[in-house]
């Protein structure tokens, strides 16, 4: 009768501590979302007037579309947004599959960081699936799941119709912004969005997670030349007697000596030794 009430409260204990760790989680989620799907939407007619031809070398191509994905990126969150509404009206049964298979997904990766434990009996045994292997059977499980409920073909339909889509777009965009200064905000917003669990403990005890700030290349080249500048020291010539006498002493660098130091004298040659 003593045991009843202690499982209970475990597993009422567990649902607490799983429904905070599911609010946290989904909330950093909301955030990076947040951040990948951009704030600037650009005026529509921006994306169809002065279109290029795409470049034909691939570093070219690969700039320009890098540049475009982070530039444009709320105009085309937009377009992925309004693709999946019809989708979802168009095959609603369907969708709660992948919604199921996207919460596994969910709870593998965020809350439970791709760490597994699985209990094996009463004995405190533990099976443990940490990142790779974890990650490895979980995308095992959603091929079985994506056969045995047919959503194969709505997931290609969800993914590669818009990003096709989307990459044609950004291929005949001219880029007009900077992809380092959009490269670094979104690092920026991701770090903000996925920090610590325990940063907010932290914070109300009293400490702070800070984000770096972006690093300036020209200030870091300025202080390394600087560095540089005063770590160089300038070393004496080798002497003509020792470059004379001891070639192989020559061929290597010259050490200033202390101050406190009187130079060695230059040692004798070796006598050659008498005949008997």
């Amino acid at each position: 009768m003593d045991s009843a009430p202690t499982l209970a409260d475990e597993c009422r204990r567990a649902a607490r501590v799983t429904q905070a760790e599911w609010t946290r989680s989904a909330a950093q989620l909301a955030a990076a979302c947040t951040v990948l799907g951009g704030s600037h939407v650009h005026p529509w007619r921006q994306l169809t007037s002065g279109l290029i031809t795409p470049p034909a070398a691939w570093p070219a191509l690969r700039e320009q579309l890098l540049t475009n994905l982070l530039c444009y990126r709320a105009n085309y969150a937009q377009i992925v947004v309004a693709w999946c509404l019809v989708c979802v009206v168009r095959h609603p049964l369907r969708v709660v599959w992948l919604l199921l298979l996207a919460a596994g997904w969910f709870h593998v990766l965020l809350v439970r960081r791709s760490v597994l434990n699985i209990p094996l009996g009463r004995d405190g045994r533990v099976f443990t699936l940490m990142h790779r292997q974890l990650q490895g059977a979980v995308a095992a499980v959603s091929l079985v799941w994506l056969g045995l409920t047919g959503t194969v073909w709505l997931l290609l339909t969800f993914t590669v119709l818009p990003m096709l889509l989307i990459l044609v777009h950004a291929s005949v965009c001219p880029p007009t912004s900077n992809r380092s200064a959009l490269v670094k905000e979104v690092q920026l917003g991701l770090a903000v969005a996925f920090r610590h669990k325990d940063a907010d403990m932290e914070e109300m005890e009293g400490g702070s997670m800070a984000v770096p700030p972006p690093r300036d290349e020209e200030l870091a080249k300025r202080v390394e030349q600087i560095r540089q500048k005063y770590r160089r020291v300038t070393r004496p010539a080798a002497s003509t007697h020792h470059s004379r006498a001891y070639p192989a002493l020559a061929a290597r660098p010259a050490r200033r000596p202390p101050p406190y130091c009187r130079p060695l004298p230059v040692p004798c040659p070796a006598l050659a030794p008498l005949a008997s």
